[in-house]
């Protein structure tokens, strides 16, 4: 899977996801072809990991008992 695909799955940017392969953080293994093209060794389909659909957010407000 391309770096680019690979960012946009697990919904950061591609800046970010280049960061992290340029500095070894990268989750997964990748490497760099000749062409420049940065592959990251994932497969979505294979590998249970967290992706955007099983994210939550919670928000909860409290106001005072004086409203």
């Amino acid at each position: 899977m391309r770096l680019k695909d690979y960012a946009e799955y697990l919904g950061v940017s591609y800046q970010t996801a280049w960061r992290w392969w340029k500095t070894g953080k990268l989750p997964h293994p990748a490497y760099q072809v000749e062409t420049g093209v940065i592959i990251v060794d994932f497969h979505p389909k294979i590998e249970s990991t967290t992706n955007q659909s099983s994210r939550a957010v919670i928000y909860a407000r409290v106001s005072s008992s004086e409203n």
